[in-house]
């Protein structure tokens, strides 16, 4: 069954079947059978899309491949295109023909960069996408006040660190293809991030510059709400020093992420992840601390599914991401007509104040938050743009949370919006934990 897409959390079996198509490979080769099959939150609307993943489902994978390309040939939703090539790639697998896989895999992730089948996926998936996905080279300079500094890291995961070497230079072969986190730290310098595009035929090339600063030591865990790591998630650290850049810290295979060297001072420590609520922590660095923060994810509820009708494929959709808390009770009739199905609060980043005045737009609704901070829409089901403004130019959307919603019941549900402060504009610092 597809079930979610960008990382599947079912078990995998490898068999080796032997039946009869009338399509286009060989009638009685052996085929390599995956019923895991690729995940997806996309809603299924395009009837060739649906009969081709109910046949890959009956592992009929030629017609399925048939019925893909099909698909895509049509006016996809981007979600749908994404789904089309993923579960062509595991057809492609499923039928052992590599190439025409890796060339679909790279069509993936030239779509979306941030593409990963999951930790869990088939392992022949998993060697295959490695394959497609650790083929580029990132090069550059690590500089201080100006200068080349020499023996500084430069850290991206999935890949083996690399020093500087007397000239601040440093090459990364194999890194993995679109959108990764550079970290670069060096003991009595401030640690830095920067996220990079790469693309298979091009070598990046990037400039870093540390500053002196005294340092603390951060690490700790970040777990999904079963206990199981969270791999390959960005956390962000805000410092509460306007105009100072985000350092991003990107988790690894086991959930872990780490910065011997990050510059002393008071941060919120921000995730935010598709499907669950986002999580925000204070912390206060001084000179020498060795600080660990494990976080735990608490996954937004979505009202219960149901099938329509398209080959036993249950479609739920989320919303790219947002922090969608979801009431209980009962939603209005369809289409929002039944009063308000969306509300939430609208918060300081920082210090989660709640902030009156705020304009909220979703779509074509909009709302002004009252003096608690809240707000009310009515909406349809669809997919939306979400962006909020303050009057006075004091507060401005946090780009740390996506930007659309996507509506797929009218069931109350709670999205709270979190603005920070604009140039000039600083917050209270947060309290030492």
């Amino acid at each position: 069954m597809i079930a979610r897409f960008a990382g599947s959390r079912g078990a995998a079996l490898f068999l080796l079947l032997t039946f009869t198509t009338g399509a286009a490979w060989p009638q009685g080769a052996n085929y390599v059978y995956i019923p895991t099959a690729p995940t997806s939150k996309a809603a299924v609307h395009s009837a060739a899309l649906a009969r081709g993943i109910e046949q890959y489902e009956k592992a009929l994978f030629p017609d399925a491949a048939i019925s893909l390309k099909m698909a895509m040939a049509e006016g996809l939703s981007e979600q749908e295109l994404l789904m089309a090539h993923e579960c062509l790639a595991y057809c492609y697998l499923a039928l052992d023909d590599l190439a025409l896989a890796r060339s679909v895999f790279r069509q993936l992730l030239s779509l979306d960069p941030s593409y990963r089948p999951g930790a869990d996926a088939p392992p022949k998936v998993r060697e295959l996408f490695e394959e497609v996905l650790l083929r580029a080279t990132v090069e550059g300079v690590v500089t201080s006040a100006g200068r080349p500094l020499s023996a500084a890291t430069v850290a991206c995961i999935r890949v083996r660190s690399t020093r500087t070497n007397r000239n601040g230079r440093f090459k990364m072969v194999g890194v993995p293809v679109g959108e990764i986190v550079l970290l670069a730290y060096k003991e009595g310098y401030g640690a830095i991030s920067l996220v990079v595009k790469t693309t298979e035929e091009e070598r990046e090339s990037v400039q870093m510059e540390l500053v002196a600063a005294q340092t603390a030591s951060l690490q700790g865990s970040l777990l999904d709400d079963k206990g199981k790591p969270v791999s390959e998630t960005r956390a962000f650290l805000r410092s509460t020093i306007p105009g100072q850049p985000d350092l991003v810290l990107e988790t690894d295979q086991t959930g872990e992420y780490r910065c011997p060297y990050v510059a002393v001072g008071n941060y919120t420590l921000n995730v935010a992840l598709e499907g669950y609520r986002m999580v925000m922590e204070s912390v206060s660095l001084k000179a020498g601390d060795r600080i660990t923060r494990n976080m735990s994810l608490e996954p937004v509820r979505p009202p219960e599914a149901k099938k329509k009708g398209m080959g036993g494929i249950l479609p739920a959709v989320l919303g790219i991401g947002l922090l969608i808390g979801l009431l209980g009770g009962k939603g209005g009739g369809g289409g929002g007509g039944a009063g308000p199905n969306i509300s939430g609060t609208v918060l300081e980043s920082t210090t989660l104040q709640a902030l009156p005045g705020i304009r909220v737009r979703i779509g074509s609704a909009s709302d002004t938050s009252d003096a608690n901070g809240r707000y009310s829409l009515s909406l349809s089901q669809g997919t939306y743009p979400v962006s909020a403004t303050d009057p006075e130019n004091a507060f401005e959307f946090d780009t740390l949370q996506p930007n659309t919603l996507s509506v797929t019941s009218t069931e109350p549900m709670t999205l709270d919006i979190y603005m920070r402060p604009v140039g000039g504009s600083v917050p209270p610092e947060p309290p030492s934990l």
